[in-house]
């Protein structure tokens, strides 16, 4: 890792693909929280403390849960839904809190991981090489976790306002 040098400035590209990856992701997370928040028959302030921070994935199975305790039947695809979570949670988890570094030779940019899953921390660290592709890839994964979780979210409203 001694070759490569810290980057202290992002391009505009990637510091913008990372802010947009960040605030989809956060409106990820929202989703699934408001989900809950309605299955728990919860107001936000409520739902918070009752909740508390949920990893994505954590969230939809809180949100089976609440399903099954409810007697509620929903067509969604949870298993797919919990797999890209934590797909696109360490990516997240990568893009925003991995050191960037440029290789002096190729002045390629790379984001270093230092731990995750397999990885013990420190010990063998990863030196990722990462364009804005990569980050337009994660993006529309997200937003394809979005378009299942609104999914789950409409069926889930629709099968409450036809119950007693």
């Amino acid at each position: 890792m001694q070759d490569f040098r810290v980057v202290r400035r992002l391009p505009t590209s990637l510091a913008s693909g990372i802010g947009r990856v960040l605030a989809r992701w956060n409106y990820e997370e929202w989703l699934l929280a408001q989900i809950a928040y309605r299955l728990l028959g919860a107001d936000p302030i409520r739902g918070r403390l009752a909740v508390r921070s949920l990893r994505p994935h954590e969230q939809v199975a809180l949100i089976k849960d609440l399903v099954r305790v409810r007697g509620i039947a929903v067509k969604a695809d949870f298993a797919d839904l919990e797999r890209g979570l934590r797909t696109v949670k360490a990516e997240r988890d990568l893009l925003a809190h991995g050191l960037w570094l440029r290789h002096p030779k190729t002045r390629r940019l790379h984001v270093w991981r230092t731990g995750g899953p397999g990885l013990a921390r420190a010990m063998k660290p990863q030196a990722i090489r990462m364009r804005a592709r990569d980050l337009r890839s994660t993006y529309r994964e997200i937003d394809r976790l979005i378009r299942l979780t609104r999914q789950l979210e409409k069926n889930i409203n629709a099968v409450l306002r036809a119950a007693p």
